[in-house]
């Protein structure tokens, strides 16, 4: 209806009204017409606005109506009074009382005054028990039209928006230098349920101009979008529209993230670097042939008095020559008299494989293949540490730096678990255990919002494209390699602790002995008993070789061979020189899972060069994964308001779970009944269908609950279940 109609309305409304009240119809059959008390309730309503903004000498009509509570019926021929209360200056009703008509409605014309004034009119009937029942009226005469404003938004971003606050302000402010944090005052405030809905202002004075903002609250409970627009000027009795664009605010960036990178090196070992590994596993896996080899040279040395540094190649040679002459007859004469009959290999490697070797340790029985074992360790080496973004820019420039303090290795061999289990045999080491110096680099990147291409599904988080350029690293692999093998494959594998003392068992014992490195030996073995044999073996060719001379001359043998390994490894202990050194870059992916505008994790691939001066260089690859650093907390006390104590997957090994601060998830307490991980606070429901709420004590806990250590499992992932201390119900 537009205002020339409502006019008309309020014009004609104290006629009609008049007219219905003396007609009989629709009228109380209980009580005789007229009467003050009605026969059952009723209800008094103000069918015009409750607040009246009038103009010098405007008159206006006030609608009442009364209806039956029990079924909204009019009733007709009540009587209805007026009064006003304050000072109306002026201001004056047509008539103090009258009767409702058949609609059970009566209009009261209400005239301005010429002068300011604000007051009420109470408007009053008898309710069915005597008592008066009335309604308030507001009434403004300022000799100003009154308008409003109705504010609607524009937004067509990722985030939800569950709540927007809407202010207006006096005058036009410009809003591209406006503070939202400290804007102008306020004069009226509005809040709106989403995006879709609106905002009205009602009773602004005409001709008045305001600057609207607003504050968009996301899915983490903070505010993440704002908006400005300057509304046209109000118009008197209508409505203003004015839509305001809603724009997210700046991702941050900036941040400590816990990260971890698995960095297939098994690519990148360059030569020496696999014929390391594959001497490793020429000497443990067939001893045989490198053993030969090493103790005769050995021997000749011992023979030419044990020291190498005096002695020319050519001599060393020589003498070697001669007594691998001896040893070769004597094994032929020796194997055609004590193996007749049987199919014997006449090479040196035969005669130490027949006469040394024959009682391998059960380790190497077993077949290890430690090379290609050594290989597959270093292709699941995760590298963890702390990657800090120290500033970012509105071209999305970053800059920051990352240290590398944790080591993982798979390494499922003796760990007592079943090796296709994922997590079976994850060691993690510091880098100081590793024997490395701390490796640390700074970098620059870029982030990129990814923009949904058309067709696709629409995104749910904001999501950008991240790469961090190439950049110089210090990793020193020779001490890894050498690290995996003496700290733990080898004892592992071998119960050894050191190549030396690995390759020496493999000698064996006679019956009934046990190897010990380092000795003493509980009977005969290892070098011991491999001099014993080379004595007797040429005792019948030469006097020269003794057990005593032939045990030294494999200890000779056993240090040089696992010495010349721990040297080539402590080579490939690459500093980051001009000449030899390893660079990375990574491309992937920056995300807000939370929505709380603060990027926090990354998901990307490495790309790797190592360098090796003249050598060349190699490329290798690895994955990457970031999550922005977590208060840790035992329970929910611990953590800020919005946040509670929850369960975040560990970056380095996804095995493992941490207990951090985490925004609040769903609404149920720890140990409520629950079908999904949305509906708890903590964001995880357990495998026994309740709340998880992280604890340390039983106080921790509400109600009757108690703190129960490793009582409950969740599933961490698909394949990863974990025992977790809770508050439960007492068993």
């Amino acid at each position: 209806m537009n205002n020339w109609s409502k006019f008309l309305v309020f014009l004609f409304l104290p006629f009609f009204a008049m007219a219905c009240s003396e007609k009989e119809v629709l009228e109380d059959t209980v009580n005789a017409q007229g009467q003050d008390v009605p026969s059952e309730p009723v209800k008094l309503i103000v069918e015009t606005d409750s607040v009246l903004d009038l103009i010098f000498e405007e008159q206006s009509s006030l609608l009442i109506r009364v209806l039956y509570e029990s079924n909204n019926t009019p009733a007709a021929d009540r009587p209805v009074r007026f009064s006003l209360v304050g000072d109306s200056q002026d201001s004056s009703l047509l008539f103090p009382e009258g009767t409702t008509g058949a609609d059970g409605r009566l209009a009261n014309p209400l005239k301005a005054g010429m002068m300011r004034a604000a007051f009420k009119v109470r408007v009053e009937t008898t309710q069915n028990t005597g008592e008066p029942i009335f309604e308030l009226i507001d009434v403004v005469v300022d000799g100003v039209y009154k308008g409003d404003l109705k504010v609607s938004f524009d937004y067509d971003d990722v985030l939800a928006l569950t709540s927007i606050t809407t202010n207006i302000h006096e005058g036009s402010f410009n809003c591209d230098n406006i503070n939202f944090s400290n804007p102008p005052p306020v004069v009226q405030s509005e809040e709106a349920a989403n995006a879709a809905a609106s905002v009205l202002f009602t009773r602004l004075p005409e001709n008045e101009v305001y600057t609207v903002t607003a504050a968009a609250v996301g899915p983490a409970g903070n505010v993440v979008a704002h908006g400005c627009e300057i509304a046209d000027p109000i118009v008197g009795r209508g409505v203003v529209n004015v839509l305001v664009a809603l724009e997210l605010n700046p991702v941050e960036f900036e941040g400590v993230f816990d990260f971890s990178t698995k960095l297939h090196l098994n690519e990148a070992l360059p030569s020496p670097a696999g014929d390391i590994l594959n001497l490793v596993e020429d000497i443990l896996v067939n001893p045989e042939d490198v053993m030969a080899q090493e103790m005769m040279r050995a021997l000749a040395i011992a023979v030419l008095g044990g020291d190498a540094s005096v002695l020319t190649e050519d001599e060393i040679t020589q003498q070697q020559n001669v007594l691998t002459g001896i040893l070769t007859s004597a094994w032929a004469f020796y194997a055609s008299t004590a193996l007749a009959g049987e199919e014997v290999d006449l090479s040196l490697a035969g005669a130490f494989e027949h006469l040394i070797f024959d009682r391998l340790p059960g380790w190497a029985n077993e077949g290890l293949n430690i090379g290609g074992d050594v290989v597959g360790v270093l292709n699941h080496l995760s590298v963890g540490g702390k990657l800090e973004i120290l500033s970012s820019d509105e071209e999305g420039q970053l800059t920051g730096e990352w240290g590398w303090d944790d080591f993982m290795f798979r390494w499922a061999f003796g760990q007592g678990c079943d090796p296709s289990n994922a997590c079976c045999g994850r060691l993690v080491f510091t880098g100081a255990e590793v024997g490395l110096e701390p490796v640390a680099s700074e970098f620059s990147g870029n982030v990129v919002r990814q923009v949904v291409a058309e067709g696709e599904p629409a995104a749910t988080t904001l999501n950008f494209d991240l790469s961090i350029d190439e950049h110089r690293l210090s990793l020193q692999y020779g001490n890894i390699i050498l690290f995996v093998l003496n700290q733990f494959v080898l004892p592992a594998a071998t119960g050894q602790d050191s190549l030396a003392c690995a390759i020496e068992s493999l000698m064996g014992c006679e019956a009934g002995g046990e190897f010990v490195c380092g000795g003493p030996s509980i009977g005969v073995c290892g070098c011991e008993r491999a001099g014993v044999w080379l004595s007797d073996l040429v005792s019948d060719f030469t006097t020269i070789v003794t057990p005593q001379l032939a045990a030294a001359g494999c200890q000779m043998a056993v240090s040089a061979a696992s010495g010349a390994i721990e040297n080539q490894l402590n080579e490939l202990g690459f500093a980051g020189t001009d000449d030899g050194g390893l660079s990375m870059e990574v491309n992937g992916s920056f995300n807000d899972l939370d929505q709380d505008l603060q990027a926090d994790f990354i998901d990307a691939q490495t790309n790797g060069i190592l360098y090796l001066g003249d050598v060349g260089q190699t490329s290798f690859t690895g994955d990457m994964l970031a999550h922005i650093e977590r208060l840790a907390c035992l329970e929910n006390n611990a953590c800020a308001s919005g946040s509670t104590c929850g369960l975040a997957q560990d970056v380095l090994n996804e095995c493992t779970a941490n207990q951090v601060c985490m925004p609040t998830v769903g609404e149920r307490l720890g140990g409520v009944r629950c079908t999904s991980d949305s509906q708890c606070e903590s964001g995880v429901c357990m495998n026994n269908n309740t709340c998880f709420q992280a604890c340390a004590e039983d106080s921790d806990c509400s109600g009757d609950l108690l703190c129960r250590a490793d009582g409950f499992e969740i599933d961490l992932t698909d394949d990863v279940t974990l025992t977790v201390t809770a508050c439960g119900q007492p068993q």
